[in-house]
């Protein structure tokens, strides 16, 4: 997660690049539920409308962690925290529509399983394998969400961002360290690689389209896997099962 300092920097450098934006910072564990939902009450209660929410926070961790809500960190802060800040901010984007919720996933999705047994990886812990599985999560949320806003106004999309040069796993996994040293021009600024979100948020090509993953700002096909509405629906239920969502949109 980013320092303090790094989160004023990019305040004060979004404040100079458009010296006419009304921006405002706002801080929260995104592994922790708790702190969602005191994130999304204050978003609730200062923002009268709201029309882009794009979820990309994500992490990658060498060995597993549980948070202190007895949560596997990765499971919970990549997948789980969008699921629970979209949910609790929904009246918020349907009563602005045209809105459009975006969630950062990854091609990493697709090397990636659902283990529907052990969702929080209690057994045979891999980061990858936690990461991947995360990713897969994000696309088939953003499946199941898109079906059940469907005439509301409200889209909802998902992306790759490509290989992106962040700090994600730089301090815990040494396989990003070693691809960021490899990667050459396959490697991404974090400018280039906010291109997608930005294009999914912002486009006017984008109105009304919904349920899709994107890449380089075109749709591309996700694995098999992460277009199984029996997943999608089962992933659905648990993740509101274990966020404690009061008044989840239900089945679709």
């Amino acid at each position: 997660m980013p320092g303090p300092g790094s989160r004023e920097r990019a305040l004060h450098d979004l404040r100079t690049t458009v010296p006419d934006a009304n921006v405002h910072l706002r801080t929260a564990d995104l592994s922790l539920m708790r702190e969602v939902r005191i994130l999304a009450d204050g978003l609730r209660r200062d923002l009268p409308r709201l029309h882009v929410l794009v979820n990309n926070a994500g992490v990658i961790l060498g060995r597993r962690r549980v948070t202190a809500e007895g949560l596997e960190t990765t499971f919970a802060t990549n997948h789980l925290a969008p699921f629970l800040l979209t949910n609790l901010l929904l009246d918020t984007l349907r009563a602005s529509a045209p809105s459009r919720v975006i969630t950062v996933s990854s091609a990493a999705h697709r090397t990636g399983r659902m283990h529907w047994g052990d969702l929080q990886l209690v057994r045979g812990y891999l980061g990858l394998r936690a990461y991947s599985q995360s990713k897969l999560a994000n696309i088939l949320f953003t499946r199941a969400l898109a079906r059940r806003l469907e005439g509301t106004g409200v889209t909802a999309n998902c992306l790759h961002p490509g290989f992106v040069a962040t700090n994600l796993g730089q301090g815990t996994y040494i396989l990003f360290r070693i691809g960021m040293r490899l990667g050459g021009p396959l490697v991404r600024s974090a400018v280039q690689g906010a291109e997608t979100s930005i294009h999914l948020a912002c486009s006017a090509e984008m109105a009304g389209i919904t349920g899709q993953y994107f890449a380089d700002r075109s749709i591309v096909t996700p694995t098999r896997a992460a277009q199984d509405r029996d997943s999608e629906e089962r992933l659905w239920a648990e993740s509101a099962r274990i966020t404690g969502v009061s008044g989840a949109l239900g089945s679709s």
